[in-house]
């Protein structure tokens, strides 16, 4: 199957903190998509199957993929100009770089590793995700923007054993600037100060604070 080039890996579970089937991705076969999660994000993905693959029936067709073999076929597919593949077959998976649809080439071969070996059931993606209907406002940013802003007013955001890049967003009306709120020292999201409460409000001379313009709003 040829997967996505984003880095979906981002959005697992790391090894020290994370519960085991969450520091993989998740190949859901009846939805043709791979899934990754942490606790806090969740990223869903689609795959496309190659000619003549099948993606399997039923929820025991849905497997867990190591992600190094994701970053495998990812980085041999940037390094080719390919697009990055999967082949699964038994309890083993293979990561390769194919040509692109449409062009001619050759397929270039990477590791072969074991799927791991996790028997328990991964987060129902489809009962995890909110109700659009519910949706009121929308608002765009630039990430990027949000990244670099959050740099700018959080300690040490260079340092990645001490960076705290946790904040609150703030937006009064929809057609005004986010407010961009610090949440001070904290090593983890367990040592977050008050200022994690609903009836906080920011203040703009208690402390550094950003202010973001979305690039739309409706």
């Amino acid at each position: 199957m040829i997967i996505t080039k984003a880095r979906i890996d981002l959005a697992t579970a790391n090894k020290r903190d994370g519960k085991p089937i969450l520091t993989n991705v998740h190949y859901n076969a009846e939805e043709g998509r791979l899934e990754a999660c942490d606790g806090f994000v969740l990223a869903s993905v689609p795959v496309e199957l190659e000619e003549g693959e099948s993606a399997g029936v039923g929820k025991g067709a849905n497997v867990l993929l190591p992600v190094g073999a994701i970053r495998d076929a990812q980085k041999l597919a940037k390094a080719k100009g390919k697009s990055p593949s999967l082949k699964i077959e038994g309890d083993r998976v293979s990561a390769s770089a194919i040509p692109a649809p449409g062009t001619d080439g050759e397929t270039v071969e990477g590791e072969t590793v074991d799927l791991p070996d996790i028997d328990y059931p991964y987060p129902d993606v489809d009962q995890i995700k909110p109700r659009l209907s519910g949706v009121t406002h929308l608002c765009t940013i630039d990430v990027k923007r949000l990244y670099n802003l959050c740099k700018a007013i959080c300690e040490d955001p260079d340092n990645a054993a001490t960076a705290n890049l946790f904040v609150n967003l703030y937006q009064g009306e929809k057609t005004a600037p986010i407010v961009v709120e610090p949440l001070g020292d904290g090593s983890s999201y367990r040592n977050l100060n008050d200022k994690c409460r609903k009836d906080h409000k920011p203040s703009y001379s208690d402390g550094p604070f950003g202010l973001l313009m979305p690039l739309y709003h409706e």
